[in-house]
């Protein structure tokens, strides 16, 4: 949950050479189909998105190098699903990415929270920053067809993999 007293308010400084752009129907599209294929998954069409949900990106010379998208809205709740381009990681392009959609969330009198695996140390750090609070731990049970998958993940977030 973020921390109500948070303000993310003030003037958000956007790196020389950079633009925050809303991210429209051709941006969806480019994200789903070059980045981030499970978007299909989460909504059916760039229409359902843009009608029920939001984002941000960062773009620089044409490319995008920071997004920060709806992953779940629903109940008044809004869940931010960010991704930074490794080239363009530990610039602090997703604390602002994020600020702009935690923003809109407010404008939109919803309350926006953030859920990541305890393991997903860059995650968790974001969250801090822009003044997240935990409100809890849950263990999470997921399955996938490929264990290979399953190993990678594991390794990546810092679990030990007998």
């Amino acid at each position: 949950m973020l921390n109500d007293e948070v303000k993310v308010d003030n003037p958000i400084a956007v790196p020389e050479g950079y633009e925050v752009i809303p991210i429209d129907s051709p941006l969806f599209n480019i994200y789903q189909d070059k980045i981030d294929t499970t978007y299909s998954l989460l909504w059916e069409s760039d229409e359902e998105y843009l009608q029920k949900a939001f984002g941000f990106c960062l773009r620089t010379n044409g490319e995008l190098a920071s997004v920060c998208n709806t992953s779940f809205v629903g109940g008044g709740f809004i869940a931010p699903d960010i991704l930074t381009l490794k080239k363009h990681r530990r610039t602090g392009l997703a604390t602002i990415v994020c600020t702009f959609y935690v923003q809109k969330s407010r404008e939109l009198g919803l309350t926006p929270y953030w859920n990541c695996d305890a393991g997903n140390d860059a995650s968790n750090s974001l969250a801090q920053r822009l003044g997240f609070i935990k409100v809890c731990d849950l263990p999470i049970l997921w399955w996938h067809e490929n264990p290979k998958t399953i190993a990678s993940y594991l390794k990546k977030y810092h679990y030990s993999v007998d």
